[in-house]
């Protein structure tokens, strides 16, 4: 019997929850055990709660310690074979030891790495010290071998596999079949819906953007804020709709205050939106700007969608998801503006068939094999290289960071002290 396991106790908006999620729904309509490793806290604020409320769906509750995550107690039937889904390293060097207690017949421990940069995704980042970041780097490097030697090393994009290839000294084989990708097919939106759409920028033209108020990794925002200004004084048609929450809300209200009054009334602060309601926006709007996951779900909806570079707070970028290779970097783009109003000049012809390349390219991102993880090898459990002591110290010392330092979990302290 086949069981997925997420431990990964946050879902909202991000598409690595999105992909995570449709895991559990293609398991759940399998007829599969699913399980969710979370806590009371993060249920009830799951932007997923259609599908993580169903009853089909296993709640098991982690205990949150500064030490890490106290496991709960799990009980397997003796032919179940489990995947379990990870996404911090640290969680997987603890969790990995809690696994040896588990009574069933195969564990699949998936580290699925999230991001490119910081403490989060490479705990030694946090660190500014060269002797005890090296220490730190140094065990963790085994234990990534380790995980990468097993077959167990997953990322939700390639540069997120090349980020621990650089890092810990590995070399990932087949890397494009290491990459985790959505798994429904799409149903593109009717023709008649992107012609309309096309024709209806004359009157209003709509940008969105979709992101977690997290700065400086989604600073683009703060950029593209500053930049309506100009947009809106060349063309009083556009609007600006921006979706996410986050501990930088109030870098974002600041921002909108310095706009000049009439852009500012243009712009509308959505709060968090369910996965169908952002869809339901994305439909309403004409142009999407943005990183990473919710590239791909203005993609989904056949909106030009345009690629913004991380860790900038400039309305910088790389250009539309069709024409750019690797869409997710920190490297020197260029500024959108230009290419935003592009969009607003286009001619209905043009625009329509930008919407259909940007649809195509959602869809060429779509693994054809929903089972994917469950053939990935079984894990020994009995030969990790790091103790969980050993984890669990570095987890309590991260968190200090994070929490007293003021440490940034999503850039490297190093170039950041620079």
């Amino acid at each position: 019997m086949k069981c997925l396991v997420i431990d990964r106790p946050y879902m909202g908006i991000g598409g690595i929850e999105n992909i995570q999620i449709q895991l559990l729904k293609y398991c759940i309509d399998q007829g599969y055990r699913v399980i969710w490793l979370t806590t009371k806290e993060h249920e009830k604020s799951s932007a997923y709660k259609n599908i993580t409320d169903a009853p089909e769906v296993e709640k098991h509750y982690l205990k949150r310690t500064p030490f890490g995550p106290i496991y709960p107690s799990l009980k397997f039937a003796d032919d179940e074979d489990a995947v379990v889904l990870t996404t911090d390293l640290l969680r997987y060097c603890i969790s990995q030891h809690v696994m040896k207690d588990w009574q069933c017949h195969t564990v699949s421990h998936l580290l699925t790495i999230p991001h490119f940069k910081g403490g989060a995704v490479l705990p030694e980042t946090c660190l500014r010290s060269g002797r005890t970041r090296e220490r730190w780097r140094l065990r963790l490097s085994n234990a990534a071998k380790w995980i990468d030697r097993t077959g167990n090393l997953i990322g939700f994009s390639d540069i997120h596999l090349t980020a621990y290839e650089k890092e810990y000294g590995i070399n990932v084989a087949n890397k494009e079949s290491k990459v985790l990708k959505a798994i429904f097919p799409l149903d593109a939106p009717a023709d008649e819906i992107i012609e309309k759409k096309a024709k209806s920028r004359r009157d209003k033209f709509n940008i969105i953007t979709c992101a977690r108020f997290d700065f400086p990794h989604k600073g683009y925002m703060l950029g593209l804020i500053k930049a309506f200004s100009d947009i809106y004084e060349r063309h009083p048609e556009a609007r600006l709709f921006i979706v996410g929450y986050g501990q930088g809300e109030k870098q974002v209200k600041d921002a909108l205050s310095r706009l000049p009054e009439p852009a500012r009334s243009q712009v509308v602060l959505t709060g968090p939106l369910s996965p169908e309601q952002l869809k339901t926006k994305m439909l309403s709007c004409h142009l999407n700007v943005g990183v990473a996951g919710s590239l791909w779900r203005g993609a989904e909806c056949a909106l030009p969608s345009i690629c913004m570079r991380h860790y900038t707070y400039e309305c910088e970028g790389y250009g539309f998801i069709d024409d750019v290779g690797d869409i997710m970097s920190d490297s020197a783009g260029f500024n959108v503006v230009p290419l935003i109003e592009n969009v607003i000049k286009m001619d209905d012809s043009a625009y329509i068939e930008k919407s259909i390349k940007s649809f195509n390219a959602a869809q060429s991102q779509i693994d054809v094999d929903p089972e994917f993880v469950f053939k990935l090898p079984a894990t020994n459990l009995d030969t990790f290289p790091l103790s969980e002591l050993e984890a669990r110290g570095m987890f309590f010392q991260r968190l200090l960071l994070e929490r007293i330092c003021k440490r940034s979990m999503y850039e490297d302290q190093l170039n950041a002290s620079k």
